[in-house]
């Protein structure tokens, strides 16, 4: 699965399954969110592209909530020793320590906002004594609205002209070059900003 770094590229390997796509598809996002090779806004979109946004947000929701599923059970299953193997140590104690001070109000907040590292925090999650049951419904409740956003977004770009991808990727280059630039500076505000917040 080397090289599948974009929605392009993924789009031209599940398009290789003819039929079975779907279902590669929705295999390709439990691999992204239990490995994390792969980032997950570039699957839902090509979902989107290739199955338009209603199937392509099925497919995505099917695999991202698998994914999900797993990654909890792993990590409560096999314990730290096996979740320092598939993710930095500090992004995890990071989000660890965040997890355990604030519970399910940070999952729900990691889930929804986006750039955040949200399945490290699935993986944070099963280490932590948050219910299966409730992990799943924050899940479900948080994920959704950007599965369906990057689904839609996919489906849309079927319909732009050639003048409209050149803008596109202009502006995603420069959105990339800035993201890059100011990554930690950004970074650090975000959990400033979460650190902010009083679980109810």
């Amino acid at each position: 699965m080397r090289g599948l770094g974009s929605a392009e590229a993924i789009q031209a390997w599940v398009e290789q399954f003819g039929v079975a796509g779907p279902l590669v598809m929705a295999v390709l996002q439990v691999v992204q969110v239990v490995v994390a090779p792969i980032p997950g806004a570039a699957t839902a979109v090509a979902s989107g592209f290739l199955f338009g946004p209603w199937i392509g947000s099925l497919v995505s929701e099917v695999g991202i909530v698998a994914g999900s599923a797993l990654a909890f059970f792993l990590a409560r299953r096999f314990g730290r020793p096996l979740v320092v193997r598939m993710v930095s140590r500090g992004t995890l104690e990071r989000v660890d320590r965040f997890v355990r001070r604030r519970g399910a109000t940070a999952l729900f907040l990691f889930f929804l906002i986006p750039f955040l590292p949200d399945d490290v925090a699935c993986l944070a999650a099963g280490l932590s004594p948050i219910p299966f049951r409730l992990f799943m419904v924050l899940v479900l409740v948080g994920r959704t609205p950007a599965i369906v956003v990057g689904s839609l977004t996919g489906a849309r770009l079927v319909e732009l002209s050639p003048a409209a991808w050149v803008l596109l990727a202009a502006g995603a280059l420069a959105l990339a070059v800035l993201l890059a630039r100011y990554e930690e500076r950004l970074s650090e505000r975000f959990w400033r900003l979460l650190n902010g917040i009083r679980p109810r």
